[in-house]
Formats: C-alpha cells, sequence, structure tokens
C-alpha cells in the first residue's frame, strides 16, 4: 500500500492509519504471547496493533508505549491536517502527540511510520 502511494506520488500528503479490533477470537486464532483472546480484559484481548505515518509528523522507526485508544485518531487526524480540536465531537479523543511520543512535533518535518500498542483508555482529560 505504500509502495502504491508513493507509485501515485501522494504519499508526502497522505495520512496512513492500520490498527485492529480487540484480540482475535479464541477459536479461531492465537494471540500468543499474550494471554487471552477477544473479550477478555487480559492483554490478548486488549492489545492491538497501531501503525501510523504522518509526513511531517513521524519518524520512521519511532516506537511508543503510551497507551493510545481509537477515540484519539479523529483529534490526531485533526491535527495532522492543521485543523482546530473540535472537543464537541471528539469528547474522549487525545491528540496523541501532545500526550505521548508517538507523533513527533508538527515541525520535524522527517516522515516515516511509528508504531505503538493500544492497552487502555488514556486517563487524560479530553482535548
Amino acid at each position: 500500500m505504500l509502495a502504491a502511494l508513493d507509485k501515485a506520488d501522494v504519499s508526502s500528503q497522505t495520512l496512513v492509519i492500520f490498527t485492529s479490533d480487540n484480540g482475535g477470537f479464541w477459536n479461531a486464532t492465537s494471540n500468543l504471547p499474550l494471554r487471552a483472546s477477544k473479550g477478555a480484559y487480559y492483554e490478548g484481548g486488549i492489545r492491538v496493533p497501531l501503525l501510523i505515518r504522518v509526513p511531517g509528523m513521524t519518524v520512521a522507526g519511532n516506537t511508543s508505549d503510551s497507551p493510545a485508544i481509537g477515540m484519539d485518531l479523529y483529534p490526531t487526524c485533526l491535527a495532522a491536517a492543521g485543523l482546530p480540536p473540535l472537543p464537541n465531537q471528539h469528547v474522549d479523543g487525545l491528540i496523541l502527540h501532545r500526550c505521548s511520543v508517538v507523533l513527533q512535533s508538527p515541525n520535524d518535518r522527517s516522515s516515516g511510520t511509528i508504531r505503538t500498542t493500544t492497552n487502555i483508555p488514556p486517563a487524560f482529560p479530553a482535548v
């Protein structure tokens, strides 16, 4: 997919997010080395991948152990587009670069992909 964006010459203006829902079903997949599966409160049920590439805001190879949640994606996308937060529309979401090391400062113009894992909702006030 990233190669196709490069070939189409749109990767410098395209935000890419890859994530998943919570864990795999116990009888259809294995979440090893994580314990349990979808519906459980163990890491196999709540920990999922999150990869973000925002040209000018992410650094290749950067990782974070900071918790994030799907609700953080909307305000993060607004920030990546240079738009102001809309707290009435994303009451529980946070701009990821404001609460963790997931995204770099918008002034950092190197591009790349970051990887983090989502665990639990962050205990921060809404942005």
